[in-house]
């Protein structure tokens, strides 16, 4: 098995930012780049914060990956067939509609992912589950989560919020992409985390 190289994308650069510039790092979303996924949120934070992301195997700026075969695959007929089952869950009602400009880039990324890849993180994710061994976390977290997220919604986050004895946050009408949906209470958080650090 071959440890797949995932894509850094910087956001912003240490030289133009204060030398004790916090590093927050943003990870991606299933089918998502994550420039577009945090396409909202990253201007909240430039300036203050040293941001960087990294993509999935092949999403958004990292490489494909292949440690699985192709027979594992015959049922797939690749990404673009998920975009309205991933539009339905990513975006609540009427999201998609009036914020067109930041849904449409991120259904363009599921359609442009490496379905290969796509796959195998699927299936890295299906028996990725770490319930029963969650403890309260060894610093300041928050889970967060929208009331419309049928993936990952209230009914999951707040018993994992609870485990970790993290910050909850619940946001009305948000669904799996939050954020998209709400970027300024992703910035408070992110600060509010940050501060308890100091």
């Amino acid at each position: 098995m071959t440890v797949p190289e995932l894509g850094l994308v910087e956001f912003t650069r240490p030289q133009d930012l204060p030398a004790d510039a916090p590093l927050v790092v943003l990870g991606p979303a299933l089918g998502t780049s994550v420039t577009h996924l945090y396409a909202p949120l990253v201007p909240l934070l430039s300036g203050r914060f040293h941001v960087v992301g990294w993509d999935l195997p092949g999403h958004g700026v990292s490489a494909p990956t292949q440690e699985f075969t192709v027979a594992e695959l015959v049922a797939s007929a690749g990404t673009p067939t998920q975009v309205v089952t991933c539009a339905k869950a990513w975006f609540a009602a009427d999201f998609l509609a009036q914020h067109s400009e930041l849904c449409t880039p991120l259904l363009h990324d599921l359609q442009g992912t490496d379905r290969f890849s796509y796959a195998a993180a699927c299936r890295a994710l299906a028996d990725y589950d770490l319930r029963e061994e969650t403890g309260p976390a060894a610093v300041p977290s928050a889970v967060v989560t929208g009331t419309e997220d049928a993936m990952v919604g209230p009914d999951v986050a707040r018993p994992l919020a609870q485990a970790l004895r993290a910050r909850c946050e619940i946001v009305d009408g948000a669904a799996h992409l939050v954020p998209l949906a709400a970027p300024e209470l992703l910035e408070r958080v992110l600060t509010d985390l940050v501060a308890a650090m100091r």
